[in-house]
């Protein structure tokens, strides 16, 4: 690994990961992360393997970005310690907490595994891969903003979702003060991507490509598909989809079957009517 993004979500990750891609890295952003480790991150949030398998996870790719990678920072630079990190800012944490706000509540309001409505749980009971999501970004929102945010009841409270401002704004500028004070100063780079493509590449030691910064996941500004909704098309959310609908169709053939059991037993259905209409004698011509 050669570079290691321990910049929170919502501070220009998704940009710097498609900036780094055109520089030429192999690059493990978000969607990712849930393609190619979904597994591997539900075992190490939920203690069934050490930080071990991070390096197992990583040895072959250039550089991390974006939750959950940017939270084990610190245990990439233990296996990689040749590496540079990267961490991506904000203009202020105002801003900062104002995106993550709107980006929760957004996800909230429109993504069926996550939504606060009966049927949510319900989903879980029936797909083993969809309570094992509902688990995995439940365990990174807390590490990345310091609250549980996926199991608030209400998010129609105000303040938006029932988070403590203070407990972000903590948490923001904790995470950040604890990787500036950790990583040696040539090997780290604060960068905000309004900065562009100049402290990037003189950073990286790469000449700067043509056109612009990329701007990524700005999509509930410009109309594009924003990347909560991205994830709802890797195969982890495939699986859990096909899991959902093997039960229902399994419900739908016990239930038909305890319904017809349950009028032959009551007498509303004449077994051996239905026999002789259904299953005529082998003597009859």
């Amino acid at each position: 690994m050669k570079i290691i993004g321990a910049g929170l979500p919502k501070t220009g990750t998704t940009s710097t990961a498609v900036a780094l891609k055109m520089l030429g890295y192999t690059v493990h952003d978000h969607l990712e992360h849930l393609g190619y480790n979904f597994d591997n991150y539900c075992d190490l949030l939920n203690g069934v393997v050490d930080e071990n398998i991070l390096k197992e996870m990583y040895e072959d790719v250039d550089a991390v970005m974006d939750t959950p990678a940017a939270h084990f920072w610190e245990n990439l630079m233990t296996f990689f310690p040749d590496a540079k990190v990267i961490l991506t800012v904000r203009d202020s944490d105002e801003h900062w907490i104002k995106s993550a706000i709107n980006h929760l509540e957004y996800t909230l309001r429109t993504n069926w595994w996550c939504q606060h409505h009966v049927y949510a749980p319900l989903l879980g009971l029936l797909s083993t891969t969809t309570r094992r999501i509902r688990q995995f970004y439940s365990q990174i929102v807390s590490l990345s903003g310091g609250a549980d945010t996926i199991s608030l009841p209400d998010i129609s409270r105000s303040p938006p979702l029932g988070i403590s401002r203070v407990v972000l704004r903590n948490h923001y500028n904790m995470h950040n003060r604890a990787v500036k004070s950790t990583v040696p100063g040539d090997k780290l780079l604060i960068f905000n991507v309004k900065e562009g493509w100049g402290p990037l590449c003189k950073f990286l030691n790469k000449p700067i490509p043509e056109g612009p910064f990329p701007r990524e996941n700005q999509a509930l500004q410009d109309g594009g598909i924003p990347i909560v909704d991205q994830i709802l098309e890797t195969t982890v959310f495939d699986k859990a989809i096909r899991e959902i609908w093997i039960s229902i169709a399994k419900l739908g053939v016990i239930s038909t079957i305890a319904v017809f059991t349950g009028a032959v037993y009551v007498g509303l259905l004449d077994l051996d009517s239905l026999k002789s209409k259904f299953l005529p004698s082998p003597w009859t011509s």
